[in-house]
């Protein structure tokens, strides 16, 4: 369910409909194939939340222009992959995005909404208490050098 792209997003990220419609035309009628685009955008937002939720909690909502520019981008490259129609310049567009990716998932920069989202519980510190048996001491230690 693809909910932080729309079509119209994938549209503008691919450079147009005439743009769009050659790497979602796969039988070649001269109409995008049914579902193709939110499949991609799927797949996109699945991408970003997986970086994300070490630090968000996932789906954003609302979305952050910055993720919902990102889905887009993500799905178009996702599309030309599926033609095997990636360039070099695709492949560092994809390098930079996933490299901003990275940096969100390290807290480096944030998704640009004010106020921030919710942290995510996967990012939440744990301890554990040890029982008192494991506790080192020279005893405990006898016979390891």
């Amino acid at each position: 369910m693809a909910t932080y792209a729309s079509r119209a997003d994938v549209v503008l990220a691919a450079g147009g409909e005439a743009r769009l419609l050659q790497i979602t035309d796969f039988d070649g009628d001269g109409l995008e194939d049914s579902g193709i685009v939110t499949d991609a955008v799927d797949e996109a937002e699945a991408q970003i939340n997986t970086y994300a939720r070490k630090r968000f909690a996932t789906p954003f909502d609302p979305v952050p222009e910055s993720i919902r520019r990102l889905a887009a981008n993500l799905a178009v490259y996702v599309l030309k992959a599926r033609r095997d129609a990636l360039t070099e310049s695709d492949d560092r567009l994809q390098d930079a995005r996933l490299d901003w990716l990275a940096m969100l998932a390290n807290g480096k920069v944030d998704p640009g909404i004010s106020p921030a989202p919710a942290a995510s519980p996967h990012n939440a510190p744990s301890t554990t208490d040890r029982p008192s048996s494991k506790a080192i001491s020279r005893e405990n230690l006898e016979g390891f050098s």
